[in-house]
């Protein structure tokens, strides 16, 4: 063997690995990519969050809608210009803005208005005399009309709660206590600026004397207030509907979500018992 040859094979050498030095980083962009890797959590979460509140609404927006906002936003100057149509003449009257206007009709229906022969039936009981006319929509007679209403409700509640095991008549019942809560808040905004409206009046017919013109008649307002519960004999009987099981908040709508504020305390009696109806029997 030649001096110094080797009988291993021969390998080629493997080359040295030099490191290269690694670029210079700005402190200022160093901190800046650990703060978009603290806030990528915080960001998602926002995204869920804001993503959950939209399905929210969106789900609320399309709840079905079975109660709103007070027909008649009252104030000393619709209540003035209302005032002023209970002696204006038919075509003036007919082309007045219908939203000044308070109709209880809507809520104590007539036998003929009536979409079943129970319904009929009920409206023959409770219904009271007396027709559909203009002066029971105007402020001076807004409690008279409220009061005759709640009596109508109230013996409706009372009659026939047998009639309730149809889907129909529970609809129409719940209808008019929708209705019925609305005027009511009708009734609690002519109590706030009665006095407001009459201090009003005054102050003009004080002008028009001083200007030696025709004094116009002063607000022949009443003085009635409607309290802050519901009449004892109604709401009894919505008790006693919620306790047989023929009504609950569910009725209103959208798992009672739109349950009017003043039925609240009497929807959550609960019942004691489940209804009887015909097709139980």
């Amino acid at each position: 063997m030649p001096f110094g040859k080797s009988h291993k094979p021969k390998h080629r050498h493997r080359p040295i690995k030099v490191e290269a030095e690694a670029p210079e980083v700005h402190p200022e962009i160093v901190r800046e990519k650990r703060r978009e890797k603290l806030n990528a959590p915080i960001i998602g979460t926002a995204v869920t969050v804001v993503g959950s509140i939209m399905m929210l609404v969106v789900a609320v927006m399309g709840a079905p809608y079975t109660y709103g906002a007070p027909k008649v936003y009252y104030s000393p100057s619709t209540m003035l210009e209302v005032d002023r149509l209970a002696e204006a003449g038919h075509s003036e009257r007919a082309e007045a803005d219908p939203d000044l206007l308070v109709d209880f009709t809507d809520v104590v229906f007539t036998p003929k208005s009536a979409n079943s022969d129970a319904m009929a039936k009920v409206a023959t009981i409770c219904r009271q005399s007396g027709t559909r006319l203009m002066e029971e929509v105007m402020p001076q007679h807004l409690h008279r009309s409220y009061h005759k209403a709640t009596r109508f409700l109230a013996c409706a509640m009372a009659t026939l709660p047998e009639r309730l095991c149809n889907a129909v008549e529970r609809k129409t019942l719940v209808d008019k206590l929708v209705g019925y809560s609305e005027l009511r808040e009708n009734v609690i905004g002519f109590e706030k600026f009665r006095e407001q409206a009459i201090a009003e009046r005054e102050e003009m017919r004080e002008y028009q004397r001083e200007m030696g013109r025709k004094v116009m008649p002063p607000l022949d307002f009443h003085s009635d207030s409607l309290g802050d519960g519901l009449n004892r004999t109604f709401q009894r009987n919505m008790e006693n509907l919620v306790r047989n099981g023929y009504l609950k908040a569910s009725d209103f709508g959208y798992f009672g979500f739109y349950v009017p504020r003043i039925y609240g305390d009497t929807l959550r009696v609960g019942a004691d018992r489940r209804a009887y109806c015909p097709d139980d029997a």
